[in-house]
């Protein structure tokens, strides 16, 4: 069988987060799940955090929920469709929440000039085409108001195919979580600072994850399937299972954080 890499395009990005999404446990695999109360706490000591926020890509609402305790005024936005629903019914009856708005692939985001003070795109960069890393980025400072700051989180200069898996069905290689770039400070900060943005700090931070939630992942992770971009046949997570997980683990210890300002 002839081997190949998937060249990634928005329709088999869909395709492939459509059906992971089913994979049981992947709530406990969510980068704000694990690591967004360190995020916060280690944030905190760089700047202030001003509300409104929007969590940009905010899932099931994860970071939500933290900053909502934290008494912000907090809004969230998503492409995913099941977002929405699982958001505005699990926040509903917090005053703080300021609601969900739905988000189209190819779009502008559907906020005025200066509606949020601060904004928070977390492990968001390394999935996406280079057209849509450029656009988001402009987009986040456009709805930035003035002297509001972004916070970017990504994986440190990560070792792509430690993570590629092999599909037996139709011969595609791919990286187990559709990462398509890596980054280290001086390239992500190159891409932020692009869009407008003066940096406030730009370096892989110790962010300790919440150990409960870290080990339900990886067992989720030891017996996950991933599903095939090209032919949608489910691939046993081999690239786990391996000498790479003790280096994987090793590595989120230092994760990338970007905080910039407009």
């Amino acid at each position: 069988m002839d081997c190949f890499e998937v060249e990634w395009t928005p329709e088999k990005i869909a395709r492939f987060w459509s059906n992971y999404e089913e994979t049981p446990g992947m709530q406990n695999w969510h980068f704000s799940k694990q690591r967004g109360a360190a995020l916060i706490s280690w944030s905190r000591k760089k700047v202030s955090f001003s509300a409104p926020v929007l969590d940009l890509g905010c899932g099931s609402g994860h970071l939500i929920s933290l900053l909502l305790s934290q008494g912000l005024q907090t809004h969230g936005a998503d492409v995913s469709d099941s977002a929405g629903k699982i958001v505005n019914e699990r926040f509903r009856n917090d005053r703080n929440f300021l609601g969900y708005t739905p988000l189209q692939k190819g779009k502008s985001l559907p906020f005025d000039d200066n509606s949020f003070k601060t904004v928070f795109l977390l492990e968001t960069v390394e999935h996406l085409l280079p057209p849509d890393l450029e656009a988001i980025l402009l987009e986040s400072r456009r709805i930035l108001a003035d002297g509001g700051n972004l916070i970017v989180t990504t994986p440190n200069q990560e070792f792509l195919r430690d993570s590629f898996v092999f599909c037996r069905s139709c011969g595609a290689q791919f990286h187990s979580f559709q990462h398509i770039r890596s980054l280290d400070s001086s390239s992500l900060w190159a891409q932020i600072e692009k869009a407008g943005f003066k940096k406030v700090i730009c370096r892989p931070a110790i962010l300790l994850p919440d150990l409960s939630v870290w080990l339900l992942a990886q067992r989720c992770r030891k017996a996950s399937f991933i599903p095939c971009p090209e032919c949608g046949f489910k691939v046993v997570n081999s690239a786990l299972k391996s000498g790479n997980q003790i280096k994987s683990v090793l590595r989120e210890l230092y994760h990338l954080v970007c905080i910039a300002s407009k």
